[in-house]
C-alpha cells in the first residue's frame, strides 16, 4: 500500500507539473520559455517540454518570436518525437527547423542516434541555402582583419557566392555540402578595395542530385571607407593665370618697336641739328651721321636677333624651376595620400529592409 501511495503521489505530481506549465510560462519571454523547455528536455522530461514548444510554434502564439527562436522550438519538438520513435513527426518538425534556420544543427554529444538519424533525413528532404546574418557592422582591414561570412547548404550542391554592387567579386564557385566560412579582406581581384556603396551578398545553389531548381538567397550590405584626411595637391601652373609663370617669349611687336626706336634715333640725330643749327657754322653733320648710323645699326641688329631668338631664357629657367618645385610637392602629396589610403578601413554593415 505504501508503494502504491508513493506511485500515485509521483504520478499526481507529474500531472500537476504539466498542468502548471502554462502558469509557469505565462509572462515569460519566448527566450525564457525555450530555455525552460530545453532544461526539461535535457532532464528527460520530454512530455513536459513539448507543450511549451508547441505553443511557441502555434500560429496563435502572440508573443514576439524570431526565426531563430522558432527554429529552435521546432528542433526540440523534432527531437522529442524522435526519442519516442515517431520518425515521421520528428522529420516534419526538423524540416520546420531547417526551413526557419538552415544553420540549425544537432550536437552529436547531446543528441542520440535516433534524433540524429531523423535530422539527417530531414536535410535530405529539404534543400536550403542560407547566409548567416551579420549581427552588426564589421571592420575590415586588407592585411590583418578580414570579415568572416558564413554560408550553408543542407545538401551537396554547386554554389556560387558573390558580392555585387558598385563592384563585383566572386567569393566562391564550386561544390559544397554543409556549412562554409569565407574570409574576405575587402579587396577585388585587381587588388583594390571594393568601392563604397550598397552591395548584394548572394548565394545561388543547385543540388547535385534530385533535379531540384536552384535557390538564391541574398543579404544587403553597405560598404564604407574610413581613412585619414587626404592632402590637396597644388593646381597645375597655368601660363594664362596671372602670377603663375613668367612670359617665355617676347611679344611679336617688340622687334618692330626696337627697329622704330632706332629709326627714330637716326631721324632725330639728323633732323634736330638740321632744324636748330641750319644757320650755324658748327659742323654737326659728321656727328649726326655717326649717331644715325649707330641708331639704325643697333635697331637692325636688335630686330634681327629678337626675331630669330624670341625666347626669354631667364624666364624659361625660372618657370622650369617653379614647375619642378610644384611637381615635387605634388608627388610627395600623392605618396603621403597613398600611404594613408593603404591604411584604409572598410566598414561592412547589414542593411535591413533591402534584399533580405
Amino acid at each position: 500500500m505504501a508503494l502504491e501511495s508513493s506511485s500515485i503521489g509521483m504520478k499526481a505530481a507529474a500531472v500537476a507539473l504539466v498542468l502548471a506549465l502554462p502558469m509557469v510560462t505565462y509572462g515569460q519571454s519566448t527566450r525564457q520559455q525555450i530555455d525552460q523547455a530545453k532544461a526539461l528536455y535535457e532532464a528527460f522530461q520530454v512530455e513536459a517540454a513539448r507543450p511549451i514548444l508547441q505553443r511557441i510554434t502555434s500560429p496563435g502564439y502572440l508573443q514576439t518570436v524570431s526565426s531563430i527562436e522558432k527554429a529552435e522550438a521546432y528542433k526540440y519538438l523534432g527531437a522529442s518525437y524522435a526519442v519516442l520513435a515517431s520518425q515521421d513527426s520528428a522529420i516534419t518538425y526538423f524540416m520546420g527547423a531547417l526551413d526557419h534556420d538552415p544553420f540549425t544543427d544537432l550536437d552529436p554529444t547531446k543528441f542520440a542516434g535516433a534524433e540524429l538519424a531523423a535530422f539527417g533525413e530531414a536535410k535530405k528532404r529539404l534543400f536550403k541555402v542560407a547566409i548567416r546574418p551579420l549581427a552588426g557592422p564589421r571592420v575590415v582591414k586588407r592585411d590583418s582583419l578580414p570579415i568572416r561570412l558564413d554560408f550553408i547548404t543542407t545538401q551537396r550542391a554547386n554554389i556560387r557566392i558573390e558580392l555585387a554592387g558598385t563592384d563585383t567579386v566572386v567569393l566562391f564557385d564550386g561544390p559544397n555540402e554543409g556549412a562554409r566560412a569565407i574570409s574576405w579582406n575587402g579587396v577585388l581581384s585587381s587588388g583594390a578595395y571594393a568601392r563604397p556603396g550598397v552591395y548584394q551578398l548572394r548565394i545561388r545553389g543547385a543540388p547535385t542530385t534530385g533535379g531540384q531548381q536552384p535557390i538564391t538567397e541574398s543579404m544587403t550590405l553597405r560598404i564604407e571607407h574610413v581613412f585619414e584626411p587626404l592632402e590637396e595637391e597644388l593646381r597645375e601652373l597655368d601660363p594664362n593665370r596671372p602670377g603663375d609663370l613668367l612670359p617665355e617669349r617676347i611679344k611679336p611687336a617688340e622687334p618692330w618697336v626696337d627697329l622704330i626706336k632706332g629709326a627714330g634715333v637716326a631721324v632725330a640725330a639728323v633732323g634736330l641739328p638740321l632744324i636748330a643749327l641750319k644757320t650755324s657754322d658748327i659742323g654737326w653733320a659728321p656727328h649726326a651721321g655717326a649717331t644715325a648710323f649707330v641708331g639704325l645699326t643697333s635697331a637692325s641688329v636688335s630686330f634681327w636677333y629678337r626675331r630669330s631668338h624670341p625666347q626669354i631664357r631667364r624666364n624659361v629657367d625660372e618657370n622650369t624651376r617653379r614647375r619642378d618645385l610644384r611637381a615635387k610637392f605634388n608627388t610627395e602629396v600623392r605618396q603621403r595620400n597613398e600611404r594613408r589610403l593603404d591604411r584604409t578601413l572598410l566598414i561592412v554593415s547589414p542593411v535591413t529592409g533591402l534584399g533580405q
